[in-house]
């Protein structure tokens, strides 16, 4: 099994983290290195799918596989943190008295996440249930910020909630009001500059890896966005079929030797890889990608490496198979929190401004009044890094005609 897509900080959790059941062990890869023995062969007793309804008013449905060990101990594993696919293969639902699938074999998520394939691995059949054993526990899949990481992501809320006391009730003098802002300046440029670094350590390790497969890099014939010309690339190889999007998110999806994606099929203009079953797990729209000289040389390549190809002239419809937004057009934030640059931080850059301009006649201490300016600086860059990040600030699109995919200026 391996992880959901995930992007920037998670990146390296969806290139390492698996679970896996080998020689009867089950097994979890950590994006250390190490490697933890869950259960060891024979250990494990029984396999739980698990449905429930989490979140109100706009309720989803969380399915997870409960692994009951011999001494009594059970793991957790939520199945929406192991899809291994993409985020439409399995779409979220509202809740509703008829979401929920009645039992185990009417599960997609547990068959596309991998986690039926680890129970037969384990030689167990899947039961159902209404809710999970007390104290189990949670085997994520999600990629997280180390604690001291987290406090310094977060080191601007005490003295930022302080300064703005201060400057909404009037309470203090100018000095005390100059101190606050010094100290929230400080605060909030250590937190800027963390998660700056965070965020370049993310892009510098995006393409250290060696990929499956020769990758193949977007040359379209439809406008798209720069971000996807420099940054999406598609790897199938016969163990993982890999795909990057014009975020950073990379989804590992399981290939014909591994028992995921079976088929390459053509459907219209997307080019869809399917399970066994004929779900799709990943989806290209090809004009983002290239003309269709280059999809027969892409599928000759796939029927090489072990998948099966396929060709359907129909156009397929639904909220899935949608066509990418255009250039410019505003896209939601990943889910796993690729970009975690401290917004709420750096709107304070405002009321640091306006501490600073208070009153310019009155003695002003340059030691508490220079990190609280660096910080205003630096918030700027941060809010303009974050936007173009999350693609608001796209200028123009990029096609194979205007400019060869690798020359595309950043």
């Amino acid at each position: 099994m391996s992880p959901a897509p995930a992007g920037d900080r998670g990146r390296e959790v969806a290139r390492h983290r698996r679970l896996s059941v080998e020689d009867g062990a089950l097994v979890l890869s950590w994006e250390d290195g190490r490697r933890e023995v869950l259960a060891a062969p024979g250990e494990v007793v029984s396999a739980t799918w698990v449905p429930d309804v989490v979140g109100r008013p706009q309720a989803v449905v969380r399915e997870t596989l409960e692994l009951a060990l011999a001494d009594g101990r059970s793991l957790a594993v939520p199945l929406d943190d192991w899809l291994g696919a993409d985020d439409r293969a399995v779409p979220f639902e509202p809740s509703g008295a008829a979401v929920r699938p009645l039992d185990a074999s009417g599960s997609t998520a547990l068959r596309i996440s991998g986690a039926a394939a680890v129970a037969e691995a384990l030689a167990l059949d899947v039961h159902s249930a209404d809710g999970l054993s007390p104290g189990a526990r949670e085997i994520k899949a999600g990629g997280e910020v180390a604690i001291a990481g987290r406090l310094l992501l977060r080191a601007w809320i005490v003295p930022a909630l302080v300064a703005m006391a201060l400057a909404i009730t009037g309470l203090g003098s100018f000095v005390a009001l100059l101190w606050a802002t010094g100290v929230l300046g400080a605060a909030l440029l250590v937190s800027l500059v963390t998660s700056l670094a965070l965020d370049v350590a993310a892009d510098r390790g995006r393409d250290r890896l060696d990929l499956p497969a020769a990758p193949w890099c977007p040359a379209p014939v439809s406008p798209t966005s720069r971000a996807h010309v420099r940054t999406a690339v598609v790897s199938p190889g016969a163990d993982w079929l890999v795909v990057r999007d014009e975020h950073g998110r990379e989804c590992w999806t399981a290939g014909p030797d591994l028992g995921g994606v079976r088929t390459a099929r053509v459907r219209g203009s997307w080019l869809a890889f399917e399970d066994e079953r004929g779900t799709a797990l990943q989806r290209l729209w090809w004009p983002s990608w290239g003309d269709a000289d280059q999809l027969a040389s892409r599928l000759e390549q796939l029927a090489d490496r072990g998948y099966d190809v396929a060709e359907d002239e129909a156009e397929p419809t639904g909220p899935s198979w949608r066509r990418p937004p255009r250039p410019g057009d505003h896209l939601p934030r990943d889910r796993d929190g690729g970009s975690a640059t401290p917004f709420p931080a750096a709107s304070i850059a405002p009321i640091v401004l306006l501490f600073l301009l208070r009153d310019l006649r009155k003695e002003v201490h340059w030691v508490v009044v220079l990190p609280a300016t660096a910080a205003v600086v630096l918030a700027l860059v941060v809010m303009v890094r974050g936007l173009r990040r999350a693609g608001d600030l796209r200028t123009r699109a990029v096609t194979q005609l205007q400019r060869h995919v690798h020359d595309v200026a950043p």
